[in-house]
C-alpha cells in the first residue's frame, strides 16, 4: 500500500504500473493482499508481476531460505495451487523454460551442467556448460553442450543435487561457470 500511494503521488505513472504495484501480492484463488481480489479482479499486469516477483524471491537469499535453483523454484511455483495465474504462469515457463538459465542439471551422460542460454529454436534444449563428471566423482574441464546440436543422445534427465559434491557454494559456481562459459576468445 505504501509503495501504491507513493507511486499514485506521482501522478505520471500509468494505471497498470499502479495496478502491478498494488495487486502483485493477490492470488487467484483470492487468498492474497491487500484487497482480497480474485481471478479476473486481479489486472493482468499484476497476475505476471506475481509471477516474476515471486520467481525473483525464490531465487534469493534471505534471512530465513537458501536461494532455490532456478528449474527448482518453477516446480515450486507449479505446486503453489491458487496462487497464479495458471495460462501466464504456463507462458512464463515457455519463455525461460523448463530449466531456466543458471539452473543446474543432469545429463544422461552422468555429467553435471549449468544452463548457460535458451535455443530459440527449441526452449526444451536448452544450451550447457558441462562442468562435473558423476561417474568419476569429480570436476571435469569445462565444455559446452548445445543439445539440439548433440550429435549423440545426451540429455537432461532431471535438476542436479551438488551437495556433497565439494563443490563451491551454488552463487559462486553459477559465475564461475558463467565466466568460463563466456570467456573472451582473445
Amino acid at each position: 500500500m505504501l509503495g501504491y500511494r507513493a507511486l499514485s503521488n506521482d501522478g505520471d505513472l500509468p494505471q497498470s504500473v499502479l495496478d502491478a504495484c498494488l495487486q502483485h501480492h493477490e492470488r487467484i484463488d483470492g487468498s492474497g493482499f491487500p484487497n482480497g481480489l480474485a481471478a479476473d479482479q486481479i489486472a493482468v499486469v499484476a497476475r505476471m508481476a506475481a509471477i516474476c516477483d515471486t520467481f525473483d524471491f525464490l531465487l534469493s537469499k534471505t534471512t530465513a531460505t537458501a536461494p532455490l535453483d532456478p528449474a527448482m523454484a518453477l516446480q515450486h511455483m507449479k505446486a503453489m495451487d491458487g496462487a497464479f495465474d495458471e495460462d501466464i504462469l504456463r507462458h512464463f515457463i515457455e519463455s525461460v523454460g523448463i530449466y531456466p538459465v543458471g539452473s543446474f542439471v543432469v545429463l544422461r551422460s552422468e555429467k553435471l551442467a549449468m544452463v548457460i542460454d535458451v535455443d530459440p529454436k527449441d526452449h526444451t534444449r536448452p544450451i550447457l556448460q558441462a562442468f562435473y563428471s558423476l561417474s568419476k566423482g569429480e570436476r571435469i574441464l569445462p565444455h559446452r553442450i548445445a543439445l539440439t546440436n548433440n550429435a549423440d543422445t545426451d540429455e537432461i534427465t532431471g535438476i542436479a543435487d551438488l551437495s556433497d559434491l565439494g563443490l563451491p557454494e551454488d552463487g559462486l559456481l553459477r559465475e564461475m561457470i558463467f565466466l568460463s562459459a563466456f570467456k573472451s576468445k582473445g
